[in-house]
């Protein structure tokens, strides 16, 4: 008997590194990412002049992974205290950062009569409308809390009117697929995250009074290297 009560808590020992282990390393990736991504927008160029062909995409060329960086950073930084907050972070901060990432490259070659190939994106507004229409069908049901079944049918009801949309536009090949992956790399750690935290998995530091002032702090020094990242650019 005695025997079996060591096994068992061994096991649960193990079982509790391992979950420590494994939070960690997501800590760790999604700091690494972050850093990247503000050095990635510290390298990028933007173009002075108004009238240019670039000068909106070169801005989102910087924008995009600079926003990246901190949503990472802080989403990271907020996980070692609060699973949940952190969640909430990478989701929340999915359907703008990923927007910007996927609109630079959102486009097709065409080439003129003259044999010269010019790059083709999409208008701004609508953009940003297929934007919205993606993440519709997943933030529609979460303002119908009262009933699973009745958020089931808005999902599928806003999720046939976005694919008809989609199916509508010439822009769906080019966007649809940059949209999804960067969607994808977000839930993954938000899904990770807020997973865990209703698996009721310790936090990785003991809460205090002053974790707010400290995710703050990191806010505050996130911006202004993504603020530095985009002078020296």
């Amino acid at each position: 008997m005695e025997a079996r009560r060591r096994e068992g808590k061994g096991s649960l020992h193990g079982t509790q590194r391992e979950r420590w282990a494994i939070s960690w390393l997501a800590v760790a990736v999604g700091i690494l990412l972050g850093v990247l991504g503000l050095a990635m927008s510290g390298q990028g160029w933007v173009s002075d002049d108004p009238d240019s062909s670039v000068w909106l995409t070169r801005r989102f060329e910087v924008f995009g992974p600079s926003l990246f960086g901190l949503v990472f950073l802080i989403g990271s930084y907020a996980a070692l205290s609060n699973r949940r907050r952190a969640g909430l972070i990478f989701l929340s901060g999915a359907p703008v950062v990923a927007s910007v990432l996927s609109y630079p490259g959102a486009g097709y070659l065409v080439w003129t009569p003259d044999g010269a190939g010019t790059f083709e994106l999409p208008l701004l507004p609508t953009a940003v409308g297929l934007s919205c229409l993606f993440y519709l069908p997943f933030v529609a049901p979460l303002l119908v809390k009262s009933s699973r079944r009745r958020a089931l049918w808005v999902f599928v009801i806003t999720a046939v009117v976005v694919a008809l949309a989609f199916a509508a536009s010439r822009w769906t090949a080019a966007l649809l697929p940059r949209l999804a992956g960067w969607s994808a790399l977000f839930l993954l750690f938000g899904g990770f995250w807020l997973g865990t935290h209703k698996l009721a998995w310790p936090a990785l530091r003991s809460g205090s009074t002053n974790s707010r002032r400290r995710l703050a702090m990191v806010v505050a020094n996130a911006c202004w290297w993504h603020f530095w990242a985009l002078r020296k650019s």
